[in-house]
């Protein structure tokens, strides 16, 4: 759960925490809104962004424990952007995190990678066996802030990154021979 304000030009993260389960003693979604609820209470807040990720069975719970689940669906290059625009506010002091090492080492582990469909942002598994959680959640939170994504930036960096593929097979191939498939 990551919460984002404005103050003046700079956006300001006041809240970031979370939830784990493990296989003993896995988290009830359900209890879990119930406390997101409760924590958000003196924020007077009670609509919550959410991801792809179980949306549609989070919604009807969410509206049980009085909060309305908004579920954002984006593509690829919408991701890519928003983490693009959240690496550049973060660089230009445009965002003030919390002291939370949690949601600085996730956002420090993020990657592009270039494949063949094009670049993808991955979220590298954690060694405590999470996704870089803070970081999809710190887009959210921000997304109403994050410039719109530019299909000209998107596409240079597609370019850039698939240029840099493309030299590094070259040099696989000169050092080791032609890929054997």
């Amino acid at each position: 759960l990551v919460l984002a304000s404005r103050q003046g030009g700079k956006a300001r993260i006041c809240l970031a925490m979370e939830w784990r389960g493990s296989r003993a003693d896995p988290l009830d979604p359900k209890d879990v809104l119930e406390q997101i609820r409760t924590v958000l209470a003196p924020y007077r807040v009670r609509t919550v962004l959410s991801d792809q990720v179980m949306g549609d069975s989070l919604k009807r719970l969410a509206h049980d424990a009085g909060l309305y689940l908004d579920q954002k669906t984006t593509t690829a290059t919408v991701r890519l952007a928003n983490y693009a625009s959240l690496k550049s506010l973060l660089s230009s002091g445009g965002v003030e995190l919390p002291p939370t090492r949690l949601l600085r080492e996730d956002v420090l582990r993020v990657r592009k990678r270039a494949t063949p469909a094009g670049v993808q942002v991955v979220l590298p598994e954690t060694p405590d066996g999470r996704h870089c959680d803070y970081a999809t959640s710190l887009t959210l939170a921000l997304s109403r802030w994050l410039p719109e994504p530019k299909d000209t930036q998107d596409t240079n960096d597609a370019r850039r990154l698939e240029r840099q593929l493309a030299n590094t097979k070259r040099r696989l191939a000169k050092k080791f021979g032609p890929r054997q498939d």
